[in-house]
């Protein structure tokens, strides 16, 4: 079995922890997504867990689709 393989995004810079590959970027660009397939070296990852949240508006139909956006990406 091989070891597993972290990558962590953000937009802002994360404390180090031992054994995670940081990438300080925007999930939604291009150029993130293609630097985090790129440390996978091919494969697929087995697990994606998001906490991503865009700034809210207060109007929650607004808010809902910004959200839904940001999860696609």
């Amino acid at each position: 079995m091989q070891e597993p393989k972290i990558v962590a995004v953000d937009l802002q810079a994360m404390a180090p922890l031992p054994g995670v590959t940081q990438i300080q970027g925007d999930i939604t660009k291009t150029s993130t997504a293609q630097e985090i397939i790129e440390h996978f070296e091919g494969r697929p990852a087995d697990l994606v867990v998001c906490d991503g949240a865009p700034d809210v508006t207060g109007l929650h139909d607004v808010d809902e689709y910004i959200q839904a956006q940001l999860l696609l990406a």
